[in-house]
């Protein structure tokens, strides 16, 4: 496990109208997956207001998804929920990444992911659903906070 960037403190407001959309608009993303907005697409996994303890993680490794959840556990972390996430991400303007940033979070029973490109001085969020087996290199890194 690598510690990419110093902790970060991410406040979120779940109670927000419009809460997921808003940070969307702060994070300067738009698109559609699947005919719906990015916003219909990712749910909103918390009540209140929080402030989350959060670091990139590296894990330096190939690993499929399960070997990432899996080491994300063992280190007593948590993946950023969508929310935080988008307000994270939203906070990088302006910054650039030689790699990729994700996290996951169910949606049903499905694990889905989302995944922050900043390439070409453009940004991109992609978000789908993802497969226990599928491979992660190591140009990704995992948006993770402590466990409360």
């Amino acid at each position: 496990m690598t510690l990419i960037h110093s902790l970060a403190t991410v406040r979120v407001d779940y109670d927000e109208p419009n809460a997921i959309q808003n940070a969307i608009t702060a994070a300067h993303l738009n698109g559609e997956i699947l005919g719906m907005s990015l916003a219909d697409s990712i749910p909103l996994t918390g009540t209140g207001q929080a402030e989350r303890l959060v670091h990139e993680l590296h894990l330096d490794d190939f690993l499929t998804t399960s070997g990432v959840l899996a080491a994300v556990n063992g280190y007593e972390r948590t993946f950023a929920d969508p929310l935080t996430f988008l307000r994270y991400v939203a906070g990088l303007e302006g910054e650039t990444r030689p790699y990729s940033l994700a996290t996951f979070f169910k949606k049903g029973d499905e694990l889905w992911c989302m995944i922050w490109h900043h390439m070409n001085g453009g940004h991109d969020l992609f978000v789908h659903a993802v497969e226990p087996d599928h491979r992660w290199t190591e140009k990704y890194r995992f948006l993770v906070e402590y466990k409360q």
